[in-house]
This record gives structure tokens, C-alpha cells and sequence, in this order.
């Protein structure tokens, strides 16, 4: 859980990985080896954000309705990969995306990021996850998801009103 990583829960791992090192590390570990392989981020974190897992059923592609996700994201691509997890198809497919974008959910499944560090990573994860919950409730309200995203303050130049 989260809140209770300890630096003793991470696995470093070689390329190639030893047998004990891929014995200890988590079941998406093609996942994280192919990113590294297709891209230039340092570090990989992967997370089962409700909110986000959420809004992948609802669309192919979350685009923010907040400022924060809308500066940092813009939008998030939805994948859908079959078997959704610790598969060569799915490595493949995250890898792709992850090599010119910071952030992907997979849907039915989590959200993999990449980063400089790991924190940078884990933070990407937690905001698109924040994001994600708004859209959900947004859309639970009944309020036009697009709209919001159009909205001309969620732009990245200076605008007042």
C-alpha cells in the first residue's frame, strides 16, 4: 500500500534482471524493463488508482477538467490490452506510449508512469488519479466532460476574466 512503502519494499533490478531479483519483483516487470528499454525514464511506477481505472471505461482518452491535470497532462491515452496485466502485449503496448508520453492507463487495470526519479513517477500517478476523480464525478453529475476540458482557463497561456 501507498502509505506504507518503506525503501525496503522496492526491488532494484539488473538488465537483465537475476532469478532472485525477478522472483522478488512485481508481476508487471516486462512492463517496467520495456519502458526502460523504449524510452528515457529513469524510474517507473505503476498503481491500481481507482479513479483512474474508472475513468478508463469511460473514454479512450481522459482529458483534464482541472488546471493542475490540464498543465501537467493535457490528456492521458487509455489502452486496452488483452491479458491486461503481466503480459508481452501489454509491456509492448506501454512501452510505446510511455516513449513519448509521461503517463497511460490501461484500462480495466492501473496507471503506469514514467519519470526522472521514482517520486516524479509515483506523483504522476497520484495527480492523474486525482484528475480521474474529478472527471468521474463530473460525469456523474452529468456535466458535459468536453466542455470543461475546453474551458479557456484550463489553456496554458495567460488569459483573465
Amino acid at each position: 500500500m501507498l502509505g506504507e512503502l518503506a525503501a525496503s519494499d522496492l526491488v532494484a533490478v539488473d538488465s537483465p534482471p537475476t532469478d532472485e531479483q525477478r522472483r522478488r519483483a512485481s508481476s508487471e516487470l516486462a512492463v517496467h524493463l520495456a519502458v526502460y528499454a523504449a524510452s528515457s525514464h529513469q524510474a517507473v511506477a505503476h498503481g491500481h488508482a481507482l479513479s483512474a481505472v474508472l475513468a478508463g471505461w469511460l473514454t479512450d482518452r481522459l482529458v483534464m477538467i482541472d488546471v493542475e491535470g490540464a498543465l501537467y497532462f493535457g490528456s492521458v491515452p487509455v489502452l486496452e490490452c488483452t491479458p491486461a496485466t503481466a503480459s508481452p502485449i501489454t509491456a509492448e503496448a506501454v512501452a510505446r506510449v510511455l516513449a513519448r508520453e509521461p503517463v497511460v492507463i490501461v484500462r480495466g487495470h492501473g496507471v503506469f508512469a514514467g519519470g526522472a526519479t521514482l517520486e516524479e513517477a509515483m506523483q504522476r500517478v497520484t495527480s492523474v488519479n486525482d484528475s480521474a476523480e474529478l472527471f468521474v464525478r463530473a460525469r456523474q453529475l452529468g456535466l458535459d466532460t468536453h466542455a470543461l476540458a475546453a474551458k479557456p482557463y484550463l489553456s496554458k497561456g495567460p488569459q483573465a476574466h
